[in-house]
């Protein structure tokens, strides 16, 4: 018979036994605490649930704000393949000249610009820009390197005329280094005394009323004809048909005034949006009705004292006025 597994323990019967029985009646000691090792800390340390974590909610929060604070932008200078990029542009130089220096007052004047870049290979595109001073008179697109652009809406006096290209891809832009000054006159010297007896200005004439003019009778502007009042007196019937200009400023008009069809600028007061005193021209005084029809060059009325009745109709563009004062009613385009 073999030997029984070292594992194998034959169960051994007791008899019950008398003092054994009583033993087991009695209360048993309670059985000592098991001393804590840090394994059975670390079995028995409390843990705390795990809260559910939803992975596309924290993922969509991960994803909320702008792009630049999720990634890196790449440099600028130095792309992937490690070669740099510098813009380069061709320099310019921008050239104004007018077709005369001296011209009249309401007759047109051209002024050409020309762009010259340092590429001679290329060519400028773009626009030009022609300003008078500080205010900009027109933006016109460069055709083979210039551009050109006529006016007659130049008032009397000296003017520092610029002009400036804004540049493409390949040419940087410039501005004149120069102005090119021009002066608007008169066919003749202006009246600065007391005058009687009627005015009229015939076709290519351009007449001025200066500072101490006192006209006591009517003043008539035929077709082709320019009149500036600045600064005078006028005692009687103003009246303009086909005009090419006509500028009334710091004047003091007793009669009506009347310009129809003028083919140019109409300027009545100031010539600035700001205070009536603000620009090269002011306000006036008219003590009779306004009457302003059908001109097709450009109306602007600012800062005048009307005490009749100011009517405007069919100017085209609209007149722009503001900053009058008119005792009677207005009318048309310019109530």
């Amino acid at each position: 018979m073999p030997p029984p597994s070292p594992r194998y323990r034959p169960t051994r019967t007791v008899p019950p036994d008398s003092s054994r029985a009583a033993a087991s009646t009695r209360p048993s000691a309670p059985a000592p605490r098991p001393t804590a090792t840090r394994s059975t800390a670390r079995r028995f340390r409390r843990r705390e649930p795990r809260q559910p974590v939803r992975r596309g909610r924290r993922r969509r929060q991960q994803l909320r704000g702008p792009v630049r604070d999720r990634c890196r932008p790449p440099l600028r200078s130095a792309p992937r393949d490690g070669k740099a990029v510098v813009p380069f542009r061709y320099g310019t130089a921008t050239t104004l000249i007018a077709d005369t220096g001296t011209p009249l007052f309401g007759y047109p004047v051209t002024l050409t610009a020309t762009v010259t870049p340092a590429n001679p290979a290329g060519g400028p595109t773009g626009s030009g820009t022609f300003s008078d001073g500080a205010k900009g008179l027109a933006t016109v697109p460069l055709a083979g390197g210039r551009a050109s652009f006529t006016t007659s809406g130049l008032q009397p006096g000296a003017h520092a005329l610029t002009a400036s290209y804004a540049g493409d891809a390949a040419d940087e832009a410039s501005t004149t280094a120069d102005p090119a000054g021009i002066t608007v006159g008169f066919s003749g010297p202006c009246v600065t005394t007391a005058r009687s007896g009627p005015l009229t200005v015939a076709a290519g004439q351009a007449v001025c009323l200066s500072s101490g003019a006192r006209q006591d009778g009517p003043v008539t502007v035929r077709p082709g004809g320019a009149l500036a009042v600045l600064d005078a007196e006028v005692t009687g019937p103003v009246s303009g048909d086909g005009a090419l200009a006509l500028t009334v400023c710091r004047s003091t008009l007793a009669g009506p005034l009347s310009v129809r069809g003028s083919t140019g600028p109409v300027l009545l007061g100031s010539d600035e949006d700001g205070p009536a005193d603000a620009g090269t021209c002011a306000g006036n005084r008219f003590t009779g009705a306004v009457s302003v029809d059908a001109n097709i060059g450009g109306v602007v009325i600012v800062g005048n004292r009307v005490t009749g009745p100011l009517r405007c109709e069919g100017n085209e563009p609209p007149p722009r006025q503001t900053q009058n004062t008119v005792m009677e009613p207005r009318s048309g385009q310019c109530r």
